[in-house]
């Protein structure tokens, strides 16, 4: 779901997921963290990119969707204009990208490039990096009401009796058993 039906449509209470931003904060009632989001840079294996800063990086101009957070530290090199980027309108597209070769890299989460590959197909040409650009908590955005309130307390006591990183481990095997099923 996206922010705007999640937040807007009638038949929804929030959507999921989400990463931490101050607006963010303003437009929801956000949910204690339910696993992470690891961010890292997807190239080609034929043309990888071997680095170990991130300052290194800003010798590739690289793929990021519009509006995305990055984390903290690349976000800073792209608003000073030290890490050039080339914008797209979703993940999908920067792979496109990145497939086609108009771009040496595009930043990642590392479960979304395993579903995309999985739709689009490339999986043999594209690797990720071991190193995250950036490791995001993921909340639940709840709309700014009452009664999403009262759910998000609910979600977050829940929670708190669960591992979210052993729920998070189920649900991709789950997923990944659903997938290669014809």
């Amino acid at each position: 779901i996206d922010g705007n039906v999640g937040l807007l449509g009638a038949d929804y209470d929030g959507y999921f997921p989400v990463y931490y931003s101050s607006q963010r904060e303003k437009n929801c009632h956000l949910s204690q963290p339910i696993g992470n989001s690891f961010l890292g840079l997807a190239t080609l294996k034929s043309a990888p990119i071997n680095w170990s800063q991130l300052s290194e990086l800003t010798a590739y101009r690289l793929g990021v969707v519009e509006g995305y957070a990055n984390g903290a530290e690349f976000d800073a090199a792209i608003k000073d204009k030290s890490q050039p980027v080339e914008t797209a309108a979703s993940d999908a597209q920067n792979l496109r990208k990145l497939l086609d070769g108009k771009v040496r890299g595009i930043v990642i989460d590392r479960n979304v490039l395993a579903y995309t590959l999985m739709r689009m197909g490339g999986a043999p040409q594209v690797q990720i990096s071991a190193r995250p650009i950036g490791l995001l908590p993921l909340h639940v955005c709840f709309k700014r009401n009452p009664a999403a309130l009262a759910m998000r307390d609910a979600f977050d006591l829940a929670l708190k009796s669960n591992d979210p990183v052993a729920l998070e481990t189920e649900y991709f095997q789950i997923f990944a058993g659903a997938a290669r099923r014809p």
